[in-house]
């Protein structure tokens, strides 16, 4: 499937799926974060966080785009971690434990916990 059928498919679940299915993703960053041998998935990982925030802002409030505008920050930031550093241990966990923080909040933010 090609970027603009995922675009597609991704675009046709309402916002609070979405952002759900970005919380997902962000869990599973955090728990391949802990193997060096992860880090192509997590890379993907990235990108497609990358990518379905850029196309679920429009359809979020204000306030959701300046979170969701600070998690792609935050995306941009751990890959360039890991492509220069290689990330240590500590790294790593440092990315886990956001990663997962950054989840419950899109859940809590998606309706889907509370």
């Amino acid at each position: 499937m090609n970027r603009a059928e995922i675009r597609e498919r991704f675009l046709r679940d309402p916002l609070p799926k979405r952002l759900a299915n970005i919380a997902a993703d962000l869990t599973r960053i955090a728990s391949l974060s802990d193997n060096p041998a992860n880090e192509t998935a997590i890379v993907g990982l990235l990108l497609d966080c990358k990518h379905f925030i850029e196309w679920s802002a429009h359809d979020a409030s204000l306030d959701l785009r300046i979170e969701l505008a600070e998690l792609e920050l935050q995306i941009v930031c751990w890959k360039r971690q890991l492509r220069d550093t290689l990330a240590d241990l500590a790294e790593r966990a440092a990315m886990a434990d956001a990663a997962n923080r950054w989840s419950e909040r899109l859940l809590e933010r998606s309706g889907q916990i509370g």
